[in-house]
């Protein structure tokens, strides 16, 4: 068994291939939804498995292991702020590929509802280029 296989990991990812991780913004505007959505949409399809960005900010012990422990970090922000890829830096998670939805073609606003068309859509382009 691989040294990556023994950490603590309760995703459905296939441990003896590359371990993909998604870490999505959650932010309270629809580029923050539509990121989560992206984000559950690529972990539904097995393509990564979804982590829990609060638990890296929060420097959970086994979320950190696993994270740092990934052959591919993928962070899903809403817009140019960034604060998934400022989290996962500060914990100086490696191999992160960083995606940001405005940059995507979508414009920011306060509305909280997301569009799973869209977000089926954005989230072929982000697996597409991983």
């Amino acid at each position: 068994m691989s040294e990556k296989s023994e950490s603590s990991c309760n995703c459905k990812c296939n441990h003896d291939s590359k371990i993909n991780i998604i870490y999505s913004c959650s932010g309270a505007s629809n580029v923050g939804q539509l990121s989560n959505e992206i984000a559950l949409i690529i972990s539904e399809s097995g393509k990564a498995s979804m982590g829990c960005l609060i638990g890296i900010g929060a420097e959970i012990p086994p979320m950190m292991i696993n994270a740092k422990s990934a052959d591919s970090v993928i962070v899903i922000d809403g817009c140019p702020q960034c604060c998934g890829k400022k989290i996962l830096e500060k914990a100086e998670i490696p191999n992160i590929k960083s995606f940001i939805v405005t940059e995507m073609g979508v414009k920011k606003t306060h509305d909280l509802r997301g569009d799973r068309d869209l977000s089926s859509k954005l989230a072929d382009i982000i697996t597409d280029t991983k």
